[in-house]
């Protein structure tokens, strides 16, 4: 035994040195601190590493009793020996009652030696048992944590007493009181009806044959609410037969059978959906094999289910090389977030057609190596999409034969307005052409006044030209055009050419139009058909008011969202507030002679290039037909 370290309360410097040496005689190698007043002793308890305590009883200004005390209260651990010479056998009762290890007179030192060595090893012995029983506190500790984490808990059976022993999880699992004993019919009592009886044979026969059993089944908890667990015993004997006893666990697995009966519903789910072939299904890997394939996806490439499950033809093969990199791009973002968006491809069939599809990817877990892809046959839709657009095309093919007739007829009702426009032209080009044979006929000529006269001929025949060439314009049959136009211009060459037919009707034509307006994008002349249907409505409507001035307003402006506004008001007699909306009916007219087409025709234009036609009431009398156009992009700000 060696480097103990003694603190030695003693006033007697020879006692002291005594002592030491008895010890070290005994091969007791140690350090003694020693100590002779109250304050030095506690201050010696603080330290690290005691071993023993050695004390004498009367010390001038303290004594070994108190000493004794306040060891007790500091360092209960540390074996205590008083050592003196006038202690008497009730104060050593009283000393050993209080806590001492020994007490040793001073008059029989022999006994020290002995008395140290057995303090210490009772002191180690108890240090060793603590640290045991500590150990085993944590041990039961941490196994009482981990069966309470784990939901599993522990049991024993004696058979021949019947004593049952629980953890306290196993309490936790019944929901049973900790005070109740535990025993098999309690057990019984709180399983589920319908499983009292396996498990009571199951118990029975455990009991009989003394084997291993494992059982699952159900507990009706005092709530009504139903607990599975997983019991799992073996059998432990010694020699004794008589001493037979199981040592088993009981498991709560009341969520893991509520996860298997939510995946077996989904697995269920999922077969009825492959089996249903209502869409196609095949289950995949990234190498490219199909591993499964329900008939829908079969039917939607023309393969037989031998070929796909000879591993002859992957997805890979039925994927064309276009198409490869889209698909290759949907496998990544499936392996890294589960599941790739669906997606357009096509998937070549066994007789070398294609057939347009949408695809869905998921994994089936986080490595995504294999998963499921969902294949919808796009043949329908894309023969509905084609058919539509035709249908989309004849529709605009025959709006626009609608429209050019419209305009013819619109033209033939000008007819006398036309002539009217031509013949101012042609007459005044006659009139400038004889003026200039009378001053070239003259002696002597005048030339200047011939070549002046001549100069208006030329203008004339420009202006002949141009009216022409806007009727032209807008009796031809073309393809509609985007362009940019001028919305003012565009309306002032329409009233250039329905003066006549306003000075027919007695209507007066004002304009009020917006400076610095952007241009709008759209096709002129359909424009400017609904800009002469307007015009021409609103004086054929003025000619039956016979009183009050017949007055026809074109305006511009701006309007909101980028679009150019135009109106066109008129003070005619106007009609029913409720009636606005009929107006643009097809065949709804309130003209003796219309076919009411002409509104629907317009509506359908302006709709086409982006805007919208409606009508209102005028105050106090007539209509206001106001329609909006979006603004070039490239002039619009």
């Amino acid at each position: 035994m060696s480097g103990l370290r003694i603190v030695l309360l003693e006033d007697d410097a020879n006692d002291a040195e005594l002592i030491q040496e008895l010890l070290q005689a005994d091969h007791l190698c140690c350090e003694i601190v020693r100590v002779q007043s109250r304050a030095d002793f506690e201050a010696a308890l603080k330290t690290v590493g005691i071993d023993l305590i050695l004390s004498d009883y009367q010390l001038p200004a303290f004594d070994g009793l108190s000493a004794l005390e306040i060891a007790q209260s500091e360092r209960p651990e540390v074996p205590f020996i008083l050592v003196s010479g006038t202690l008497g056998e009730e104060l050593a009762v009283e000393a050993l009652k209080s806590g001492a290890t020994d007490f040793v007179l001073k008059t029989r030192l022999s006994r020290l030696v002995p008395a140290v060595r057995r303090a210490l090893r009772e002191a180690g012995e108890r240090a060793e048992r603590k640290n045991v029983e500590q150990a085993l506190h944590r041990s039961e500790m941490y196994l009482a944590e981990a069966q309470r984490l784990s939901h599993t808990g522990s049991f024993g059976w004696n058979l021949s007493s019947g004593d049952i022993y629980w953890s306290d999880e196993t309490y936790r699992i019944f929901e049973l009181d900790a005070a109740i004993k535990p025993t098999v019919q309690a057990i019984i009592d709180r399983t589920h009806p319908d499983d009292r009886v396996r498990l009571q044979q199951i118990i029975d026969r455990a009991a009989s044959e003394r084997k291993a059993f494992t059982v699952e089944h159900r507990l009706l908890m005092a709530d009504a609410s139903i607990k599975y667990v997983r019991a799992v015993a073996h059998g432990v004997s010694d020699s004794d037969p008589d001493r037979f006893r199981f040592v088993g666990a009981v498991m709560d697995i009341t969520e893991r059978k509520r996860t298997e009966q939510t995946l077996l519903e989904r697995e269920s789910k999922i077969r009825r959906l492959v089996d249903a072939n209502i869409i196609g299904i095949i289950v995949w890997n990234f190498d490219g094999e199909i591993l499964e394939a329900n008939d829908a996806f079969l039917r939607i490439v023309g393969y037989e289910r031998e070929d796909i499950g000879s591993g002859r033809v992957g997805w890979r093969d039925l994927t064309p090389q276009e198409w490869l990199p889209r698909s290759e791009r949907a496998l990544v973002e499936a392996g890294q977030t589960g599941r790739a968006q669906p997606y357009e491809k096509e998937y070549i069939r066994r007789d070398g057609s294609r057939v347009p599809v949408m695809v869905g990817l998921a994994t089936f877990d986080a490595s995504g190596t294999e998963g499921v892809a969902f294949v919808l046959d796009l043949t329908e839709r894309k023969r509905a999409e084609t058919e539509a657009h035709e249908s989309e095309r004849r529709y605009r093919e025959v709006q626009r034969e609608l429209a050019h007739a419209n305009r013819v007829a619109t033209m033939g009702q000008l007819t006398a307005s036309i002539a009217h426009e031509v013949n101012q032209p042609i007459a005044a080009t006659v009139t400038n052409a004889q003026a200039a044979l009378r001053w070239l006929n003259a002696q002597p000529p005048e030339v200047e006044k011939a070549r002046q006269a001549l100069g208006r001929i030329v203008n004339d025949g420009n202006w002949a030209a141009d009216v022409i060439g806007r009727i032209r314009e807008l009796i031809r049959k073309t393809p509609p055009r985007k362009e940019p136009v001028d919305i003012n211009k565009a309306i002032r060459e329409v009233i250039e050419l329905t003066r006549g037919e306003a000075w027919k009707h007695g209507a007066s034509v004002q304009t009020h139009l917006a400076d610095r307006l952007p241009l709008i994008e759209g096709d002129r002349v359909q424009l400017q058909q609904v800009l002469l249907n307007l015009l021409i409505n609103a004086m054929e409507v003025m000619s039956g008011v016979s009183d009050g001035v017949r007055e026809l307003l074109i305006s511009t402006a701006r309007a909101d969202s980028g679009c150019v506004l135009v109106t066109v008001l008129d003070s005619g007699p106007g009609f029913a507030a409720d009636s606005a909306e009929r107006l643009f009916a097809p065949f709804y007219t309130t003209k003796p002679t219309g076919l009411g087409m002409g509104l629907p025709i317009c509506r359908s234009i302006v709709e086409a290039h982006g805007g919208r036609l409606w009508a209102s009431a005028n105050v106090p009398r007539g209509a206001i037909f106001q329609f909006t156009v979006p603004a070039h992009p490239d002039t619009s700000s």
